[in-house]
C-alpha cells in the first residue's frame, strides 16, 4: 500500500542476509530458507554466505504478516504441522475435486495420491504445493503468502524428486504421480508474480515442456505404451483398484452419486453443472472454442500461402494444435496442456530464435491454454505467453494487428 502522505516515509533498512544468487542478480531477496522464493521459482540452488543473527531472525518473526513469505522457523516449528494439516484438508476436500473430471479421478487424486504421499515426502510436498496454490485463489488478500508457501513446497518437491530419480525402481509410482502434480503446479505458478520479479513466459513454457517429457518417460517406464493414448488411464485405474475396498458400499454409492451429478466433463464440473448460469457458461464456452478453432484454421491457411523452408513444420504444428483443441471441445479436459509435447524440437528452436510464424503458433496455443484452465486454480495460464508474443509480433509484423489484438483480448475475458 502507498503511505498516507509522501512526508511520512518509512525508514529504509538494507539487509545483507540475502542469498548469493539474488545478490549476484542485484534483486531483493526475501531471505526465505532453505531456498528463497526467486531461486525456488527459477529452479536454482539457493545458498547463503552466512546465517542471519538471532536479532535479525527475531525481527523477521515479529514483522511476520499474512503478506510476507513464510520464514524458515515457521517451516520447522509446531506451526508447520498446523499449516500442513490445513493444506492437506484443503487438498482432500476441495483441490482434489477441482483436479478431477469424474469419480475415478476424485478417488485417484484424493485416495491413491495421498496414500503414496505418506511414504514419499517429495510427493507430499507436491500435493501441499497444489493446495497452497489453490488457497492463493481463495484467500486473495493473502495470495502473496500462499504463493510463497507454494514456491517453498515446490522447491522441496523438485529436490526430492531429483533424489528419488536416482533410485527410480523403488518408488516408480510415486515418481510418476509427483511428475504429474508438478506439471500442473508449474503451470499454475507460471501466472504468479512476486514483487520485483521478472519472469520470461517462453522460458517457463520450455520448462513445462521438459516436465511433460519427464512425465511421459516416467509413465512409459511405469506402465508402457504412450502417455496420451489411454495407457495413463489404465495405470490410474489399476492403482484405484488396488487401493479400493470392494466391501466399502458407502464409498461406492458416494462415487455413483458424484457421477450422476457430474454432467459436465472438466474442472469443477460437479459444482458448475448445478449453477444457475450453467447454460450460459456452456454457450460462452462453445463460442470461445469455435473462435479459437476458426482462428487456428485461418492461421494454417495463411501459412499455406507463404513461401518458407519451414512451411511443412509450421503446418504440422497447426494441424496438431487444431486436433488437441477438438479433443478439448469434446472432453473439456486438460488435453491442451500436453500440446507442447507434440511440438517438434525444431519448432521450439525456431520459437527461441524469434521466428515470427513459430511465435504466432505458440501465441494461439497460449489462448487455448488460457481457455482450458479458466475453471481451475491454474486460471490465467497462457496469459503472459500471449501478451509477450503478441507485443513482440506487433513490432515485427504490424500487418497482423487484428489477430494480435484478438489474442490479447481473449486472455482478459472470463466466463
Amino acid at each position: 500500500m502507498l503511505p498516507n502522505s509522501m512526508s511520512k516515509r518509512r525508514a529504509h533498512t538494507k539487509s545483507s542476509n540475502g542469498c548469493t544468487q539474488c545478490k549476484r542478480r542485484r534483486v531483493k531477496c526475501d531471505e526465505t530458507r532453505p531456498s528463497c522464493a526467486i531461486c525456488a521459482r527459477r529452479g536454482e540452488s539457493c545458498s547463503y554466505l552466512s546465517q542471519p543473527s538471532n536479532q535479525a531472525q527475531g525481527s523477521l518473526l515479529a514483522g511476520f504478516s499474512a503478506q510476507t513469505s513464510p520464514t524458515t522457523s515457521e517451516f520447522e516449528d509446531d506451526n508447520n504441522r498446523a499449516l500442513e494439516l490445513r493444506l492437506m484438508h484443503q487438498y482432500s476436500t476441495s483441490t482434489s475435486v477441482i483436479l478431477s473430471k469424474d469419480s475415478r479421478d476424485i478417488m485417484f487424486y484424493c485416495d491413491v495420491m495421498v496414500n503414496h504421499a505418506i511414504s514419499n515426502t517429495f510427493l507430499l510436498h507436491a500435493i501441499l504445493t497444489s493446495a497452497a496454490i489453490h488457497m492463493s485463489t481463495i484467500e486473495t488478500e493473502k495470495s502473496q503468502y500462499w504463493v510463497a508457501t507454494a514456491l517453498q513446497y515446490h522447491s522441496r518437491a523438485t529436490l526430492g524428486l531429483n533424489e528419488a530419480l536416482k533410485n527410480y525402481s523403488s518408488a516408480s509410482d510415486a515418481i510418476s504421480l509427483c511428475s504429474l502434480a508438478m506439471v500442473i503446479n508449474s503451470l499454475s505458478l507460471s501466472r504468479e508474480r512476486l514483487k520485483g520479479e521478472e519472469i520470461d513466459p517462453v522460458a517457463e513454457l520450455l520448462q513445462t515442456r521438459r516436465l511433460l517429457q519427464g512425465l511421459s518417460v516416467c509413465l512409459d517406464q511405469t506402465i508402457g505404451g504412450n502417455l496420451w493414448s489411454g495407457s495413463f488411464e489404465v495405470w490410474r485405474d489399476q492403482l484405484i483398484q488396488k487401493s479400493s475396498n470392494p466391501k466399502d458400499t458407502v464409498h461406492r454409492d458416494l462415487l455413483t452419486h458424484i457421477d450422476n451429478t457430474n454432467s459436465i466433463f472438466g474442472h469443477i464440473g460437479i459444482f458448475l453443472s448445478q449453477h444457475e448460469k450453467f447454460p450460459e457458461y456452456q454457450s460462452k464456452s462453445e463460442e470461445f472454442i469455435q473462435t479459437i478453432l476458426h482462428k487456428t484454421n485461418e492461421m494454417a491457411t495463411y501459412i499455406a500461402s507463404i513461401e518458407s523452408e519451414h512451411k511443412n513444420e509450421y503446418l504440422t504444428a497447426c494441424t496438431s494444435l487444431f486436433s488437441y483443441m477438438e479433443i478439448f471441445q469434446i472432453e473439456q479436459g486438460a488435453t491442451i496442456i500436453a500440446w507442447p509435447l507434440a511440438a517438434s524440437d525444431l519448432l521450439v528452436t525456431l520459437l527461441m530464435n524469434g521466428d515470427d510464424i513459430a511465435m504466432l503458433i505458440f501465441m494461439h496455443y497460449g489462448v487455448a491454454l488460457y481457455l482450458c484452465t479458466l475453471h481451475s486454480f491454474s486460471k490465467g495460464a497462457g496469459k503472459h505467453l500471449v501478451e509477450k508474443l503478441s507485443r513482440a509480433l506487433e513490432v515485427k509484423r504490424p500487418e497482423w494487428i487484428e489477430v494480435l489484438l484478438w489474442a490479447r483480448a481473449s486472455v482478459l475475458r472470463d466466463m
